[in-house]
């Protein structure tokens, strides 16, 4: 595949991320490139990401719990009641 067969992907990660991932490729003898690349291939010939992307039962009641706490962490469209953050966890589009 030429050069101009090929797309620039730009993304923005937490440094603290990218530096982490950045050490255990370096050491799979990899770059960044070719992992994404990778992924991306993988995604066309499977339809799907390759692993699992939904919450535990324990990653969804800390959630719960630092909303109620926190209040911070929901957007700004007035959730309050354990209920309606009960329907925006449940919800897909949201994340």
């Amino acid at each position: 595949m030429s050069i101009k067969d090929k797309e620039t992907v730009q993304v923005k990660i937490d440094k603290e991320v990218t530096d982490k991932v950045d050490q255990i490729l370096d050491g799979l003898g990899l770059t960044t490139t070719a992992a994404i690349t990778m992924y991306f291939k993988r995604i066309a010939a499977d339809g799907k990401i390759p692993f699992d992307v939904s919450l535990t039962e324990q990653e969804r009641e800390r959630i719960k719990n630092n909303i109620v706490r926190n209040g911070e962490l929901l957007p700004q469209k007035g959730y309050m009641t354990e209920e309606s953050i009960e329907e925006w966890l449940n919800d897909e589009d949201e994340w």
